[in-house]
């Protein structure tokens, strides 16, 4: 091995590719002076390929325009690995709440540096491939910020389209609680993320009624939401209580508590974020019953 190289950070990159954005340092190691050609590679987890098509992104060889490689002399560079969605899905799963460790591997060509007169060289010779490889440890929290980064929305799990949630000054908390719902499902507070999830519902009934009448609240919701029939009314109003009554079993002073799995709280989540899209795109009129 003739170079080798250290993770300093990783960020996330949004989509519409979401990727890791890892800055590294490189060092070559090899006794002779050479020229680097390429450089690629892939990110594992767990001994399972989460990105293979890891590529250079910006690299500098200390104010040389030349891609030189001088012994022990320090090069800062910052590589890309796209993340699918399936990946981060895996990811999620592979952690639960725990810190990741990535392993980075890299495959580079270069050439053996031909010194000229007047102290120049030249790239001569024959072309060599080799690899390098280095573990990151990534904490939970830096995870967490990452999947912030990369706009990580915990519904596309599902491979359903991003759902628009419209704002709307009667859903506003509502929303806001969705949010923390998302945080909560994050972060492993599953029973948490399904309180969220009610309280959520409660407060866009509360916000129509301009009080406490939960019942009378999402009546009127509704009312406005979906004007154009009854049935469809008593249908959503069914959909919505029984929701919030799973919903309910995350409250904590429930004795014996029950305990909440990801499935379930994904699932709460996942069905709450698209009933607010509905609610939310209707009663902004960017979709209607025509």
């Amino acid at each position: 091995m003739s170079c080798q190289f250290s993770v300093g950070a990783v960020s996330g990159k949004p989509g519409p590719v979401r990727a890791l954005t890892m800055v590294i340092t490189l060092r070559w190691v090899a006794a002779a002076p050479a020229f680097l050609l390429n450089i690629q590679g892939r990110v594992r987890l767990n001994n399972e390929v989460v990105c293979d098509s890891l590529a250079r992104d910006g690299i500098s060889f200390g104010g040389s325009a030349a891609a030189d490689l001088q012994r022990e002399r320090p090069i800062p560079a910052t590589l890309t690995a796209p993340l699918s969605a399936e990946s981060i899905r895996w990811i999620e799963d592979q952690r639960a709440t725990n810190d990741i460790t990535i392993q980075v591997e890299l495959k580079y060509a270069w050439q053996e540096a031909l010194p000229l007169a007047g102290g120049t060289q030249i790239a001569a010779g024959r072309v060599y491939w080799d690899t390098a490889d280095c573990h990151y440890r990534i904490s939970r929290s830096d995870w967490l910020r990452i999947l912030a980064e990369l706009k990580w929305q915990e519904y596309e799990m599902f491979e359903i389209a991003a759902l628009p949630l419209v704002a709307d000054a009667n859903l506003q908390q509502a929303l806001q609680l969705l949010r923390h719902a998302q945080e909560a499902l994050r972060s492993g507070d599953y029973a948490g993320a399904l309180a969220c999830c009610r309280r959520a519902l409660e407060s866009a009934a509360k916000y129509h009624v301009q009080g406490d009448n939960v019942k009378e609240g999402f009546n009127l919701l509704l009312q406005a939401a979906v004007p154009e029939h009854e049935d469809k009314r008593t249908a959503l109003n069914g959909v919505m209580a029984k929701l919030s009554e799973y919903a309910h079993l995350g409250r904590h002073e429930r004795y014996p508590a029950l305990r909440i799995t990801r499935a379930e709280a994904e699932f709460v989540v996942t069905a709450t974020i698209a009933l607010f899209s509905f609610l939310s795109r209707r009663l902004a009129k960017t979709e209607t019953a025509d």
